[in-house]
């Protein structure tokens, strides 16, 4: 579903390990969130698309799961988005 997404991130030293951590807040304001750790290639780059993770918060090796695993942290109170409504009338 939508454009392909990819992330990687270099600098590091050959087998370092680099954290990749997506979160964000909705229109409710819970915190949604996952993370997946990789071993850096010989050039210092961890690449999420090829690379299979060391520890992550999904199974497996998918090149969208950063996101399709995000979880969510609850707001202290739920808000509605929509207008309280006292009473309906036809």
């Amino acid at each position: 579903i939508g454009d392909p997404i990819h992330i990687s991130l270099g600098g590091l030293q050959a087998g370092q390990t680099g954290s990749l951590l997506a979160s964000g807040t909705n229109l409710f304001g819970n915190l949604w969130s996952s993370q997946a750790s990789f071993n850096a290639d010989e050039a210092g780059i961890i690449d999420a698309f090829r690379d299979t993770p060391v520890e992550n918060s999904y199974q497996g090796k998918e090149p969208a799961a950063l996101f399709r695993s995000m979880t969510y942290q609850q707001a202290a109170e739920m808000i509605s988005p929509f207008p309280i409504m006292t009473s309906i009338s036809a």
